[in-house]
Parts: C-alpha cells; sequence; structure tokens
C-alpha cells in the first residue's frame, strides 16, 4: 500500500471514529441544560420518622409581608430540604419559615417562625429525632382505695391516665421512636388541699398496660420533699407543675413524667405556700403561672422560695386582617396564636418581641385541602392570645433563634429561667404552648 493510500484509509477511520462519537438525536434529546434553582436561601435537616401514621409534614417559606417563596414536603425520612429563590436576597432580607402538620387532613397546626434572616440562621436549621408513639393502647385500672378530692393522676411523654367513673383510665405507649420515651408512668395520689398533713403518695410502675388494678400498696411516701413557696400577691394561688426527667438524654428531648400539677394552697396569712413531690429525678424544671397577673415563670430544678411577680401587661389586636402585637422592653421572643376551631386550624406565631405587626403566611394551592388554604388566605381565624418572652441568658431574639431554634434545642439548656406575661382572649388562664419541634407543652 502506498502513502496516499494509506493516507486515504487512516482518513476514513478518523472521520468514522469521530461520527461515532457525535450525539445521535436521541443522544441529543436526553442532554439536559443545569437547572437555575436561584439562590439558596437555607436548607431544613428532618431526621427519620418526624411524624406518625397519617400525618403529613410541609415547609414553607414566604416573604416579609407573607408572599410565597418556596415549598417542599417531608418525606418521612431522613433528608436536607433546600430552599431557593430567583427574587434578589441578601444575608439581610427578612423572611418567615412556616412548618405545617396536618392529621389525616382533619387537623392542622402551623408554627410560623418570622423576622429572620440568613445571617441568622447560617446554613441550615436541623430537627432532632423526637419520641413519636410507635405503639400502645388503653388503661383502665381499678382503684379500690381513692379518697374523694384527692388527685390521682400519670401524665407523661407518651402517655396519661386519669380518675374517670372511680377507674384510672388513659393511655399508654411502651415503644418510643428512638427509644425518647420513658419505660415507665409515674401516677401521684395526694390532698391538694393539704399538703402538709395528707401525705403525697406516687408510684413509678413498668408495663402499665398488664395491670388492671393498684392498690394503696402500690404506692409510697419515701423520698417525698415538701417545699414551702412565698409570693408578693397573698391574694392568689400559683399554679405549679413540675417535671422530672429519667435521665440526660431525655431531659434534652423534652420528654418528662409531671410529678405535681395543681395549685398550691396557701398555708396561713400572706403569701405562703406549701407543695410536695418525690424528689427521686436527678433533671427537674417547674412552671409556675399566676392567673390574675397574666404571668408565668418556668425553672431549672425547683421553684425558689420566693417570687416576686411583676405588674406589667402586654396587648395584641387582630382587625381588619391586621395583627398586631404590644410587647415589653428587653423581653426578646413573642408569640401570638390564631385558631378556627371549626376547621380545627391551629396558627402559633414566633417572632422578634420588639415587632408590633405580624404577617400571616399566604398558603399557596396543593399544600392543605382547598377549604383550609381558603380560611387561613381568606383570614377567617380568631385571636386566642398573646405572650412575651424574658429568657434570662438570652439578649435578643437573635440568641433565641441561634441557641433554640435552629438546632432543637430545648431553651432550658442554654437560659435556665424564662418569665411570660400573657393575654388570653379566651379564658382567665394561659392555655400552654409546644415548645417545637417536641411534643412537650409548657404554660
Amino acid at each position: 500500500m502506498n502513502f496516499r493510500s494509506f493516507f486515504g484509509l487512516l482518513s476514513l477511520i478518523i472521520i468514522f471514529s469521530c461520527s461515532s462519537d457525535s450525539p445521535t438525536d436521541e443522544d441529543v434529546d436526553t442532554i439536559e441544560a443545569p437547572v437555575d434553582l436561584g439562590t439558596r436561601i437555607v436548607s431544613v435537616e428532618v431526621p427519620d420518622n418526624f411524624i406518625g401514621a397519617r400525618q403529613s409534614f410541609y415547609v414553607l417559606l414566604s416573604d416579609a409581608e407573607g408572599n410565597f417563596i418556596d415549598g417542599k414536603e417531608y418525606s418521612n425520612t431522613s433528608e436536607t430540604i433546600d430552599f431557593y429563590t430567583k427574587n434578589e436576597f441578601d444575608d439581610s432580607t427578612l423572611f418567615t419559615i412556616t412548618f405545617i402538620s396536618s392529621f389525616n387532613d382533619q387537623s392542622f397546626n402551623l408554627n410560623v417562625y418570622s423576622d429572620l434572616t440568613r445571617s441568622m440562621l447560617g446554613d441550615k436549621i436541623v430537627f432532632k429525632p423526637r419520641g413519636n408513639s410507635l405503639s400502645g393502647g388503653s388503661v383502665e385500672l381499678n382503684v379500690p382505695f381513692y379518697d374523694n378530692g384527692y388527685v390521682l393522676s400519670a401524665t407523661g411523654q407518651g402517655y396519661s391516665a386519669r380518675l374517670i367513673d372511680n377507674k384510672l383510665s388513659g393511655f399508654f405507649t411502651n415503644s418510643f421512636n428512638e427509644n425518647l420515651g420513658s419505660e415507665k408512668a409515674f401516677i401521684k395520689y395526694y390532698d391538694p388541699g393539704d399538703v402538709l398533713n395528707g401525705p403525697y403518695q406516687w408510684a413509678f410502675v413498668e408495663d402499665l398496660n398488664t395491670l388492671s388494678e393498684l392498690n394503696i400498696s402500690d404506692f409510697t411516701t419515701e423520698d417525698v420533699a415538701v417545699k414551702q413557696l412565698s409570693t408578693n400577691r397573698p391574694g392568689e394561688l400559683p399554679l405549679l407543675l413540675l417535671y422530672g426527667f429519667d435521665n440526660e438524654n431525655l431531659y434534652e428531648s423534652i420528654a418528662s413524667h409531671i410529678l405535681y400539677g395543681n395549685y398550691i394552697p396557701a398555708f396561713g396569712f400572706g403569701g405562703n405556700h406549701y407543695y410536695s413531690f418525690a424528689d427521686i429525678f436527678d433533671h427537674m424544671v417547674y412552671s409556675i403561672e399566676f392567673t390574675v397577673s397574666k404571668y408565668t415563670v418556668f425553672g431549672v430544678g425547683i421553684p425558689p422560695s420566693e417570687i416576686n411577680v411583676p405588674e406589667i401587661s402586654i396587648d395584641s389586636d387582630f382587625k381588619d386582617e391586621k395583627l398586631t402585637f404590644s410587647g415589653i422592653p428587653d423581653f426578646e421572643v413573642g408569640r401570638i396564636r390564631l385558631n378556627n376551631s371549626n376547621n380545627s386550624i391551629q396558627i402559633d406565631f414566633v417572632f422578634d418581641g420588639q415587632s408590633t405587626a405580624i404577617n400571616i403566611p399566604n398558603i399557596p394551592s396543593g399544600v392543605l385541602p382547598d377549604n383550609i388554604a381558603r380560611t387561613i388566605n381568606e383570614k377567617q381565624l380568631s385571636l386566642t392570645q398573646a405572650l412575651a418572652e424574658n429568657y434570662s441568658s438570652f439578649d435578643n431574639y437573635d440568641d433565641y433563634i441561634s441557641d433554640v431554634f435552629i438546632s432543637s434545642t430545648p431553651f432550658y439548656i442554654n437560659s435556665d429561667r424564662r418569665e411570660r406575661v400573657f393575654k388570653s382572649f379566651v379564658g382567665p388562664s394561659i392555655l400552654p404552648v409546644f415548645e417545637f419541634p417536641y411534643f412537650q407543652a409548657f404554660r
């Protein structure tokens, strides 16, 4: 073969090789251009089994006026959900995040966090596992020893039972997600009107579902402490809730037992009160409500021997579709609750305690049933209550967001005292507020 023939053959081979590497029409159809998602605002990291059966969970981002930016539904498997915008957006742009939980499309809870910026949140929000009930049932125990007027109850993470028709009746959980619940139920039995003379008795029971009856011999008075509380409100009975935790892991997951839950009776004259409880837990917290004064205080450990209730107040209004708030200087966080009882809608707003106007996020189609979205978007809602919160270790709303919200850290881990001043529009007392994303609600 001469050089010219060899060169011609080589040229054909090269041409054929190049043409065989070229995309066909079919290949071209499968090549996709990169999708421009815009500017990433924030990510939300959600663990496995964050919601239970027949529940859904949706995360919605809105601008400062409540207009929709982006939204994603959680798949109930561990995932990091990213949120974007093609609008102009920088680290100081204000926006809102709404977490929408629905159960069987019959009840709807919205947790709305306003006055947020990227500089406050950083790269992501991380939700920790929470103690969903995986299995359980009902309980009904005979209590032949019961005396009229006594408190007999059992309340804690995943269980609750009270006296109904002379039986201790309720429900229990025997399996929790990530084991974030106690294997026992705490049962208390005492005379709320005579703490000093009527002994506080308690039982810490495993396998509550295997029992059919409780006897007085199941209870003990060992390790019962009696404490005194004095206040500057002698005519007002404090409402005390005292919580105990099995261990540090459950303490950090807000999975508790209620050791005392009642008004503290007065003793003698003045603002002196006595209460008793089972002093068997290393980790305890308390909440005390002064209903007349519209004030609550929460702390780590047991209550101090003296509490001075301040004379301060807040206000809020929901008129002409405008939601307003008048808080207290130096109270870092504000909260407002709206609801629509006919449609089982509850909306809890969390915002900078110095804000005066709160916007309700618009719900886009496809997130909630049409009638529910319409009810919210048309603001067919009622104002239920408003709160102002003062945290002992936080200086501003940014501190609350960075130390509590973005890491799902119970507030009492980083701030051992919280004051609340409330205004209720539906009754004299404060309505307990869930420590989202956990299942525990505190006054």
